[in-house]
């Protein structure tokens, strides 16, 4: 009434990284997420100071250099080179994207046609008293 099958037991032994110590009870869980919350808000009030503080910063600089950051006026013929070489930048810049974005197609050899493998058939091969 009962048939048995194949039974089969695996012995693999693989080492565990679970310690009394880092396993974390609620409570512990809790804790650390106050901690880490209070952390994160800290890091929030330390980041809104730095962004108030730049801003303070650019302002300052926009009243005393202007709001293209100017201090002094350039002579008409540095102000155009200057425009000149920033545009011959940025056209070397665009240049150089499209050379790298459509390289040159690289020609390979043509390919061999494949070798029939179809069975050739040989003389029939000579038997005794022949």
């Amino acid at each position: 009434m009962v048939k048995m099958g194949r039974v089969a037991l695996d012995g693999t032994k693989l080492e565990a990284n679970a310690s009394k110590h880092k396993a974390m009870s609620y409570g512990r869980l809790v804790d650390k997420e106050e901690r880490l919350e209070a952390e994160i808000a800290e890091l929030e009030a330390k980041a809104a100071a730095l962004l108030a503080d730049a801003e303070a910063t650019d302002a300052a600089e926009d009243e005393r250099f202007g709001p293209d950051g100017k201090e002094v006026d350039l002579p008409a013929e540095l102000g155009r080179r200057h425009a000149e070489d920033k545009e011959r930048r940025r056209q070397e810049r665009a240049d150089s994207r499209d050379e790298q974005a459509s390289p040159t197609p690289v020609r390979r050899p043509p390919r061999r046609p494949a070798r029939s493998r179809r069975h050739r058939p040989t003389s029939p091969t000579p038997t005794r008293g022949s």
